[in-house]
């Protein structure tokens, strides 16, 4: 099936739907061979400088399912839709990163779609609108295809712009009807603004179903990264709700190809997963209207810090976005074992 691309003077409109009953049109799904199933393999960097590789299990079924919502992939500047779908490089990729994982703790679903590219966020916001309605339109109808096939309590998790169109399904979908909202153990919206309109309660601890779960991250020192205009950031820290003050992340896992410092003998991977365990510090700061998870090496020990914060990318405006599901996916996989413990029961 061919996808065409349409974004003349600035419109961004498909000629066709996706079918989602169709294998095709899921970067993971449950039975499907795919990111999901393959190998993970990683090492643990321990606090002496040794190495020790470690391997994720293969899928089994949970009693859980995730709905997970990749971030912008397609960082062209100019207006319009993803392209091509039938090559999903960088679906797969931001999928093996930053979701791949979850399958320790639910089933795994994640749907291709036709997301607005980096652009849309910086032109007209009325031209705009348009593109990421399509991308919408596109996880709506991937959902109502998930709901056809599952009656799982389930997870919604998404990052930035999936994030975004995460908080419409709820607002449209999920609490709409209460049958669905009576499933939904958490939704994890992570790296954008709180929705003005959501219409779940922020998650105060691990116990509660149907709250929500927002963070965006930034390197302590820097400034509070600031994209929502002066409102609408909130954050809970990623190991568990109600945590203050400095709190270590359990585990921190980054892609090889990302550190920018590696231990000895390791070469750059986009393959291989690093582990740190109790080498990174988080706490939830507010300042005004914004919250955001300020993030700090605390490995005083034989480990190398893994990336500079002084670095531009870094201290910039966008702060350690692109680490966001690094930092905390390893903490949200453990918040849902917590709420889902007593499933059974449920």
């Amino acid at each position: 099936m061919i996808l065409l691309l349409l974004a003349c003077n600035g419109q961004c409109t498909v000629d066709e739907d996706l079918d989602y009953r169709q294998a095709e049109n899921w970067v993971c799904k449950p039975g499907l061979d795919d990111v999901c199933s393959a190998p993970l393999p990683g090492v643990n960097v321990q606090s002496d400088g040794s190495l020790s590789d470690f391997e994720v299990a293969a899928p089994s079924e949970h009693g859980v399912d995730c709905f997970f919502i990749y971030p912008t992939m397609d960082m062209r500047l100019r207006l319009g839709l993803d392209t091509d779908l039938e090559e999903p490089d960088g679906p797969e990729i931001a999928v093996r990163a930053q979701f791949a994982h979850f399958r320790q703790v639910c089933n795994t679903w994640s749907p291709i779609y036709r997301q607005a590219t980096i652009g849309a966020y910086f032109k007209d916001p009325e031209r705009s609108e348009t593109c990421f309605e399509t991308a919408y339109t596109d996880i709506e109808q991937a959902w109502r295809q998930y709901l056809s096939e599952s009656e799982k309590p389930f997870v919604l998790i998404g990052h930035s712009q999936g994030a975004q169109h995460g908080y419409q399904l709820i607002r449209e979908q999920i609490t709409a009807d209460p049958a669905l909202q009576a499933r939904l153990v958490a939704a994890y919206p992570i790296g954008a603004p709180v929705a003005d309109d959501s219409p779940l309660p922020t998650c105060s601890d691990d116990a509660e179903w149907g709250c929500q779960y927002p963070y965006r991250s930034y390197a302590e020192g820097n400034d509070m990264p600031d994209f929502s205009g002066g409102e609408g950031l909130e954050c809970v820290h990623p190991d568990q709700p109600g945590l203050e003050g400095w709190a270590t992340l359990a585990r921190v896992m980054l892609l090889a190809d990302k550190a920018l410092e590696l231990p000895e003998d390791l070469e750059p991977n986009p393959e291989l997963f690093l582990a740190y365990d109790n080498a990174f510090e988080a706490r939830c700061v507010t300042e005004g209207a914004l919250s955001a998870l300020e993030v700090r090496w605390s490995g005083n020990d034989d480990r190398i810090e893994p990336y500079d914060p002084d670095t531009r990318e870094i201290r910039g405006s966008s702060g350690t976005h692109i680490l966001d599901m690094s930092f905390g996916q390893y903490g949200l996989m453990t918040d849902i074992q917590r709420r889902t413990s007593d499933l059974e029961a449920r």
